[in-house]
């Protein structure tokens, strides 16, 4: 018999698989979060790219004014202090007088000068409080989305690390799961194998027995013919020897004839037995002679017809020789008249009026009885009821025999007859 393979538990496998759904609920969000953060960043960088272009356009502005003074100052001019620096002023004033511009003319464009690199400078501590402004927003904005994005990491990373620790819990699970299944079916896959060998040679041997069944079979199929021929040999001997006992055994005087004057008239015969002799209608006798040297001479068979009560009369049923006539004084034998009226009867087929069982209980109401085998020497009268010759081979059978044994037969109307006059 295959052995019960253990399964998963349901709620192990319930577990595993919220485990899993968990996860990849997890990851979505994570990969959400993650995608808001780089949307973030991606503005941060806008809005830095803008701050480094507005510094670069007022670096520029810065460049070109500084090249202006440059030209008037020199390249050293960042380094002066505010003394060489109007020294300076003063020379390029010189300078310019003597290259024949008014001295007012060159006030003018000194104040001009100074007006403008005011202005510049104005303009760049805008900038650079603007840059500081933005920088200061836009860094509080980062640190404050870096801070969130920060927890949610953290979190995520929590939920992570505990779905991580249940599914190698789970998978611990599994895997000892897994290894027992693995033994369990190394062990069924080593029966499997060892039952197919068992099979194997149990169809080898199946093979060898079905061949030394066929000659079996065979022998058997020949022995039985050869035990049916014996039988129906022995059968057969059996059968003649009891016609010959039956035949060739000494007739024994049961009664005679005592009156034949009605018989050239009616063909009725008197015979000396009668109900004191539980004589019965339908009975058979043999009528024969003793002739001087003792030898007994067969003349002939009545049947008995009525019944009265010391003697009965009879019909002729048969004659042996016409010269030979049934006359007064002839004596009569019947091989299974019994004058205590024991018989053994022997029924065959299925009657109209009777169950074989109600049949029997009166058949032995009287002593008489049913036997269960038939045979010459040990029955006396075959009452034969209904049966088919084509379908009822066993009882056709009998009936054959009975016949081959020459017994003495009735049929329901005379073993009904024969039973009531007994019953008188």
């Amino acid at each position: 018999m295959a052995k019960r393979v253990n399964t998963p538990s349901p709620l192990l496998l319930m577990g595993f698989f919220l485990c899993v759904i968990g996860t990849g609920i997890l990851g979505f969000l994570y990969y959400d979060l993650s995608e808001t953060y780089k949307r973030l960043e991606v503005n941060d960088k806008k809005q830095k790219d803008k701050i480094v272009e507005l510094a670069e356009s007022n670096t520029d502005l810065i460049k070109k004014h500084k090249l202006e003074i440059s030209t008037v100052f020199g390249p050293s001019y960042e380094t002066m202090t505010p003394k060489d620096f109007d020294l300076h002023m003063l020379n390029y004033f010189k300078e310019r007088t003597k290259e024949g511009a008014s001295e007012q003319d060159q006030i003018k464009l000194l104040r001009d000068q100074g007006i403008n690199i005011a202005m510049i400078e104005e303009k760049i501590a805008i900038a650079d409080q603007k840059i500081a402004e933005i920088s200061k927003k836009y860094e509080a904005d980062i640190k404050e989305h870096a801070a969130a994005n920060e927890k949610l990491k953290e979190e995520y990373e929590a939920v992570v690390d505990d779905l991580e620790s249940k599914i190698e819990s789970q998978k611990t699970d599994i895997d000892t799961l897994m290894a027992t299944k693995n033994v369990d079916i190394s062990k069924l896959t080593k029966e499997k194998e060892a039952l197919e060998v068992q099979l194997n040679d149990s169809r080898e041997e199946t093979a060898l027995t079905k061949s030394v069944l066929n000659q079996v079979q065979q022998e058997k199929t020949k022995i039985v013919s050869e035990y049916e021929n014996e039988v129906f040999r022995l059968s057969e001997l059996l059968r003649k020897k009891e016609e010959i006992a039956h035949y060739k055994r000494e007739l024994e005087e049961d009664g005679q004839i005592i009156n034949t004057e009605a018989t050239l008239r009616t063909g009725v015969l008197v015979v000396n037995l009668g109900k004191r002799d539980r004589i019965s209608r339908g009975m058979k006798f043999i009528v024969y002679r003793m002739d001087n040297g003792g030898t007994q001479k067969i003349k002939g068979e009545i049947i008995i017809r009525r019944v009265d009560e010391h003697t009965s009369l009879a019909g002729i049923s048969s004659v042996e020789d016409v010269t030979d006539p049934i006359v007064k004084g002839d004596l009569l034998a019947n091989t299974v008249y019994k004058k205590d009226g024991k018989y053994n009867f022997f029924l065959i087929g299925t009657f109209e009026n009777y169950s074989r069982n109600e049949l029997k209980r009166l058949i032995e109401k009287d002593g008489s009885k049913v036997v269960d085998e038939l045979h010459a020497s040990t029955v006396d009268y075959v009452v034969v009821g209904n049966f088919s010759n084509k379908t009822d081979d066993d009882q056709n059978e009998l009936f054959k025999r009975s016949m081959r044994f020459n017994l003495n037969t009735m049929n329901e109307d005379e073993i009904r007859t024969f039973l009531r006059d007994y019953s008188q």
